[in-house]
């Protein structure tokens, strides 16, 4: 059983119970928040080191292309469980306003 297979089969079993989902509910709005912000630092730190890249009179050095990349591969990694929450908890609010 993989990750994914694991993660779902755990949303099932919150999304039929009552108690659970709303608790899974809130949890998952706290981790989404908390990954959204992340990125956002991130994606800052990033846009701030290669404005201050370019507007220097000396050209991208390798230090800065490393830098570069590596703030970039961080934002990516925070974005992608942002998305997977969001799904997640897309559904969880689905399933909750069906049920009632």
């Amino acid at each position: 059983m993989n990750f994914l297979e694991r993660s779902d089969a755990v949303l099932m079993k919150q999304a039929v119970d009552d108690i659970q989902r709303q608790a899974a509910i809130e949890r998952l709005t706290k981790t989404r928040r908390w990954y959204f912000w992340n990125a956002t630092v991130l994606l800052a730190g990033f846009l701030i080191v290669l404005l201050s890249a370019g507007l220097s009179d000396r050209n991208l050095t390798p230090r800065i292309i490393v830098a570069l990349f590596l703030l970039g591969v961080c934002v990516v990694l925070q974005v992608i469980p942002f998305m997977k929450l969001d799904a997640d908890l897309r559904l969880l609010k689905l399933v909750d306003k069906l049920k009632r």
